[in-house]
């Protein structure tokens, strides 16, 4: 049978909203990192400043954590917030920012978990040999993985409003897995030439801008052909 409920991007305007909500997903991926590394210094000062005053536990590591947190939170709905302004007309729920928030910050901390994981097991392993190749494989599996709760939380706002919409739940995955395919050499080759200028933290950082532009790409890609629900309500 016929599906007859119209689509959720009108055809006329699917190609600005794609190049719109790439841009966007980018602008915002950008924007949050930036604020979350320039809130969690003065932050951490400050709860270091009051644990000092009033004999609290928050400058040790209940306080790195409070700062990791709070800083993964505000990078999360900054994302939200660069999507949901091309996102709104089609989805309007302003959850869609804190939803965004909340599964970043999932990923963040599973990213550590893993990341934690991986030094214990590996280290820092040297291009070459076969514990590079498990730290590479362990790279490509579990990484990806890690982004499901983004995918996750967006989802749980996306359904109300769109069919079939399942498949969201492994879009940031899927943009991670292809953005590290695409980028695997290139990456170990320039990683290496900023180890040995210093720079190493900088490219790290314009690098991981990547899977936020394949992440935009694919997600708005995928909205364009799904359907409204029945019942569509603010």
């Amino acid at each position: 049978m016929r599906n007859s409920r119209p689509y959720l991007i009108p055809r006329p305007l699917r190609r600005r909203f794609m190049a719109l909500f790439t841009l966007c997903t980018v602008l915002g991926f950008l924007t949050g990192s930036w604020l979350a590394q320039a809130f969690s210094v003065p932050l951490l000062e400050l709860l270091k400043h009051f644990a000092s005053a009033q004999n609290s536990p928050l400058s040790g590591v209940f306080g790195i954590a409070l700062v990791i947190l709070v800083s993964n939170v505000i990078a999360g709905m900054c994302l939200g917030i660069g999507q949901w302004l091309i996102l709104r007309p089609y989805v309007r729920n302003r959850w869609w920012i804190v939803a965004t928030g909340i599964g970043w910050t999932i990923n963040r901390l599973a990213l550590e978990g893993i990341d934690e994981i991986r030094q214990l097991m590996w280290g820092n392993t040297a291009i070459g040999g076969t514990a590079f190749l498990l730290f590479s494989l362990s790279t490509a599996i579990l990484v990806p993985l890690a982004f499901i709760g983004l995918g996750l939380a967006q989802w749980l706002i996306l359904r109300k409003f769109v069919q079939r919409v399942w498949l969201w739940i492994f879009l940031p995955s899927l943009a991670t897995w292809l953005a590290g395919l695409v980028l695997a050499l290139p990456v170990v080759l320039l990683v290496q030439i900023a180890e040995t200028l210093g720079v190493a933290s900088a490219v790290g950082s314009q690098l991981a801008v990547v899977p936020a532009l394949a992440f935009g790409f694919l997600a708005s890609a995928f909205l364009c052909t799904r359907r409204r629900k029945r019942g569509y309500f603010q």
